[in-house]
C-alpha cells in the first residue's frame, strides 16, 4: 500500500513539475517577446527622430547657406552701384571739381568769353563790336525819336547806344558815320540811309553829358524818312 502511494505520489510530483516548467517557459517567452518588441519600438522611434533630426538640420544649413549668399549678392550688388556713381570708377584719371569756381562764375566766364570772341571776331572783319560805343542823333523836330531809335539799336544786340540832338540842320534822309567800320547790320533797319567811314565829332550833343563824344565809335544822324513817330 505504501509503495502505491509513493508511486502515485511521485507521479503527481513529476506532473506538477513539468507543469510548472512549462509555466515558467512560456512566462519567460512572453517577458522576452515584450522587450524585443519594446526595444524594437524605441530603436524604430530613435532612428526616426535621428533622420527628422538630420533633415532639419540640413534643412537649417541650407536656409543659412541661402541666406549668406543672398547677403553676398547685396554686398556686391551695393558695390557695384556704388561705383558705377563714382566718377573715378573704372578710370584712372579722376575728375575733380574745382572748388574756387562756381556754376555762377563758369556762366560769367562763359559769356565773357563769347563776348571777347564776338569782338575779335568783329575785329578781324571790320565789323562794329556788340560793345561799340553808338550815338543816336536827332535831326529833325519830332521829340524823342533818338530815343526811339536808340531802342531799337539795342535790340540789335548793341549795348552802348545813347541818344542825342543834331545841331547842323534837318536832313531828309539818315547817315551814319561808321568811322571805317562794317555797319550793314544797322542799315537795313534804316531806309537806304548814307553811310560815311568818316567819324562825326561836332555838331551835336548827348542826352548822356557824361560821355565823351571822342570815344563813340559810330554816329547815326536820323533823317525825316525815318521819322517812326511820325504823326504822334
Amino acid at each position: 500500500m505504501s509503495n502505491k502511494a509513493m508511486k502515485v505520489f511521485g507521479n503527481a510530483f513529476l506532473k506538477a513539475l513539468v507543469v510548472l516548467l512549462a509555466v515558467v517557459i512560456v512566462v519567460f517567452s512572453a517577458v522576452f517577446i515584450i522587450k524585443v518588441a519594446t526595444g524594437g519600438g524605441n530603436t524604430n522611434n530613435q532612428s526616426g527622430a535621428g533622420v527628422v533630426e538630420d533633415t532639419t538640420a540640413e534643412s537649417e544649413v541650407t536656409e543659412a547657406s541661402t541666406d549668406a549668399a543672398v547677403s553676398t549678392e547685396d554686398i556686391l550688388s551695393d558695390t557695384e552701384e556704388a561705383d558705377e556713381s563714382d566718377p573715378a570708377a573704372g578710370d584712372s584719371d579722376v575728375w575733380v571739381e574745382d572748388e574756387d569756381e562756381t556754376p555762377a562764375d563758369q556762366g560769367d566766364d562763359a559769356a565773357a568769353t563769347e563776348a571777347s570772341e564776338s569782338n575779335d571776331q568783329a575785329a578781324s572783319t571790320g565789323a562794329i563790336s556788340a560793345d561799340s560805343k553808338i550815338a543816336v542823333l536827332n535831326s529833325t523836330k519830332q521829340k524823342g525819336l533818338a530815343g526811339e531809335w536808340a531802342k531799337k539799336i539795342k535790340a540789335l544786340g548793341y549795348s552802348n547806344v545813347y541818344a542825342g540832338n543834331y545841331k547842323l540842320g534837318t536832313m531828309e534822309k539818315s547817315k551814319i558815320y561808321s568811322g571805317g567800320k562794317d555797319v550793314s547790320s544797322i542799315t537795313g533797319s534804316l531806309k537806304k540811309p548814307d553811310v560815311s567811314d568818316e567819324k562825326l565829332k561836332d555838331g551835336f550833343n548827348l542826352t548822356d553829358g557824361s560821355v565823351d563824344i571822342g570815344s563813340l565809335d559810330i554816329v547815326i544822324v536820323i533823317g525825316e524818312n525815318d521819322n517812326i513817330l511820325a504823326g504822334n
